[in-house]
């Protein structure tokens, strides 16, 4: 990200204070936070969820 005012310069800065995220965090992201877009069935075809 390029800061382009003092507020995201601020950001950028306090952004690199951050530890990086746990194994733990990282998978509650991947089952709680991101949505599944596709899977695969038994033929191994590719179905996209739709809304």
């Amino acid at each position: 990200m390029k800061a382009r005012n003092k507020y995201q310069e601020k950001i950028v800065e306090l952004s690199h204070r951050l530890p990086a995220p746990t194994n733990k965090q990282m998978e509650y992201a991947k089952s709680h936070i991101f949505p599944l877009l596709a899977y695969r069935n038994k033929k191994k075809v590719t179905m996209f969820a739709s809304d």
